[in-house]
């Protein structure tokens, strides 16, 4: 393989001396300087390169990657709350806040309530994090414990709380009801992991004891996840021969139509 501007041969010792020439540039005229993070600059390199070949191809971290599996196996282990950002005038994050908690999970036995601000967490100051950073710290084995300071909303009174992580379920179907009469509305929010063709499943028997005869299927914020899943449920609504997705291979030509092999679409 060769470059298509200089036709230099590609190798590999090619690309560690561009990148190494790369990193001497920035490291004498970036105002951070031999302060970079290095880590977070090989991965949006890498990502950089993928999504030049394919938009939906994503580079994982160690992290990232056990926070993927997680999120397919369809539970976690923390408090059980869904959580947001608190911010001020000018956008700047101020602190985290609990937004809702699970029915019969952690957070919702220990009494966290909507609104209340999460001050600390095992000693940790949660002041100004986002929340995506401030989840981290809430999750963790099964049966440690989270050591939070809370200020209510209302009151602005601070208290500890403790709680015990356990499994939090993560539903992909957040809701399922009638909207009005023959009319279901099932709205598959959170993806597509190991439970979800299961939960559509019970969704449509429980709708259509209701009189369901049509329905509303709501993606909205749907982030993707499992194919087999998107496809089976694809298959219950879309006649047999329909094609639902396309596979394409490395080999040229190599494309793999996947089509429903349902009879009986709903």
């Amino acid at each position: 393989m060769s470059s298509p501007k200089t036709g230099k041969p590609v190798t590999v010792e090619n690309i560690e001396q561009d990148v190494a020439e790369a990193l001497t540039v920035i490291e004498s005229n970036h105002f951070k300087g031999k302060k970079l993070d290095y880590n977070e600059v090989f991965k949006s390199s890498i990502d950089g390169m993928l999504h030049t070949l394919d938009p939906h191809s994503n580079y994982f971290d160690a992290k990232e990657f056990e926070q993927f599996r997680t999120e397919q196996s369809s539970r976690y282990y923390g408090i059980g709350a869904t959580i947001g950002d608190l911010s001020d005038a000018d956008g700047k994050v101020v602190a985290t806040y609990i937004r809702a908690t699970f029915d019969n999970a952690p957070a919702h036995r220990a009494g966290l309530r909507y609104g209340d601000k999460i001050v600390d967490v095992n000693g940790t100051s949660m002041l100004g994090k986002p929340f995506a950073e401030v989840r981290n710290f809430l999750r963790g084995p099964r049966g440690t414990p989270a050591k939070l300071i809370i200020e209510r909303y209302g009151t602005g009174k601070r208290e500890t709380v403790e709680i015990v992580r356990d499994a939090v379920p993560q539903p992909s179907i957040s809701e399922a009801y009638m909207i009005r009469p023959g009319v279901g509305y099932i709205a598959i929010t959170g993806g597509f992991n190991q439970t979800t063709y299961g939960e559509f499943v019970d969704a449509m028997r429980s709708l259509k004891a209701k009189g369901m005869k049509q329905r509303v299927l709501d993606l909205k914020n749907n982030g993707g996840g499992l194919v087999g899943h998107a496809f089976r449920i694809g298959e219950t609504i879309l006649p047999q021969g329909q094609t639902e997705f396309t596979q394409n291979g490395r080999s040229e030509g190599d494309t793999i139509p996947n089509k429903s092999g349902n009879p009986k679409h709903d």
